[in-house]
């Protein structure tokens, strides 16, 4: 029998290297998944380029379309208030390019085969598991999780996510061998070690929400698998109980709490809480879009001064919003928690709608795709994850890359070389 080879091209050799890479490099080299997103954007916009297929039929499917416009509704929530008060920057824009450019990369990796996919199964783990391994070299013991460039809250969330990428992948493409699984394992035992150790309560929240999820998509497993995913849980559940750093973590929070359901606002959860309400105060002013831009310090400085909140109030609020949601909605009115909300639970519907699909490589990327989105907006609910470019280059990227595997389109493949 003939043994066919088909020869790849150096873009795309380029191409399947920085989708392998990217996990590790997120969190292991900064500006690492930046590079690898600005490359695999380069390559999909050469790809569209020099397709033969039109850009109308590209972008004439109603995915193609509900997904932009969730990506692109940021850039518009910014730039509506600009316009609206005459007043322009483009630093608040940094995070949402990414965004923006994940739509090209859409685009053409739904049409670039299923070389991709076999790249995938292998870049969440070992980003995972590459992390672990670094961070045993640059943490000492009992200290939180963290890099010289990026701290604690966002290295627990993209480590969880990573984490829980590798578990939700388990018999993605086929029933896996051997090595693969355990590879797969690993890597989200690595992820969730991680975020444990990050001391990140927000991130913690996000755990058994995400383990619930994988469980119910779970329905049609065999029975085996279904066990070996409870004494995963298990197992999972006693290693959390018994890290000191969650003792002492959680019972920091509830007495946080019980102290502020006695009306005294001096610790850092009670601020978060109170953040919300200033949130809501701001977006009352000029609900539609917002206040003025870049005038949130001092609108927080105005309402310390005022009584309405106290200095560790405004200290807090100065450093971040503590939520993606509530910073939006307090700079950008309405379009701006639109935006937010737009961002996560679009894409998280679209691919809830192709869980459903007999395509078992679509429905196992969907699933991913899922565990991403609803990871990210739990995330999001305590922290800023967008103020960070590097973190809103992983989740544009990553939720860009399991939609074009989610859409993968199969007819065009032979005319799409890289």
């Amino acid at each position: 029998m003939k043994v066919v080879i088909q020869r790849i091209t150096v873009k795309e050799a380029i191409l399947y290297l920085s989708l392998l890479a990217y996990p590790a490099l997120t969190l292991i080299v900064k500006g690492g998944v930046n590079t690898a997103f600005a490359v695999i954007a380069l390559i999909s916009i050469s790809m569209l380029a020099s397709s033969p297929i039109k850009i109308k039929q590209i972008t004439a499917d109603r995915t193609t379309k509900i997904f932009a416009l969730a990506m692109v509704s940021g850039t518009l929530a910014i730039l509506l208030p600009q316009i609206y008060y005459q007043q322009f920057d483009a630093r608040p824009f940094d995070s949402e390019l990414r965004f923006l450019l994940a739509i090209p990369v859409f685009m053409a990796l739904r049409f670039s085969g299923n070389r991709a996919l076999s790249v995938l199964e292998y870049a969440f783990p070992l980003g995972a598991l590459a992390t672990f391994l670094f961070m045993q070299t640059q943490i000492p013991p009992g200290a939180r999780i963290k890099t010289e460039f990026l701290d604690s809250i966002h290295v627990g969330g993209i480590s969880m996510i990573l984490g829980f990428m590798s578990l939700y992948s388990v018999n993605w493409l086929r029933r896996d061998k051997n090595f693969l699984l355990i590879l797969k394992l690993l890597g989200f035992v690595s992820g969730i070690y991680i975020a444990i150790r990050s001391g990140t309560r927000g991130v913690w929240l996000a755990m058994p929400i995400l383990f619930l999820l994988w469980y119910a998509m779970m329905k049609s497993r065999p029975f085996s698998i279904k066990i070996a995913a409870f004494m995963i849980v298990i197992a999972s559940l006693v290693a959390y109980a018994s890290v000191d750093i969650v003792h002492k973590r959680v019972a920091l929070a509830i007495s946080n709490l019980e102290a502020y359901s006695s009306g005294k606002v001096n610790n850092g959860t009670a601020a978060r809480l109170e953040l919300w309400k200033v949130a809501f105060r701001l977006m009352a002013e000029n609900p539609v879009v917002g206040i003025e831009p870049g005038s949130l310090d001092a609108r927080l400085t105005a309402l310390s001064k005022a009584g309405v909140i106290n200095d560790r109030v405004m200290k807090e609020g100065k450093a971040e919003m503590h939520s993606e949601i509530a910073a939006r909605m307090a700079k950008y009115g309405v379009l701006g928690c639109l935006s937010a909300l737009a961002v996560f639970l679009i894409p998280a519907w679209l691919f809830y709608q192709s869980l459903a699909s007999t395509n078992r490589q679509s429905a196992g990327a969907a699933q991913i795709g899922l565990c991403v989105a609803v990871g990210f907006f739990v995330f999001g609910l305590t922290v800023e994850v967008f103020n960070i470019k590097m973190v809103a280059a992983f989740y544009g990227l990553t939720i860009a890359i399991m939609m074009a595997a989610t859409n993968i389109s199969g007819s065009s493949t032979s005319e799409w070389r890289a």
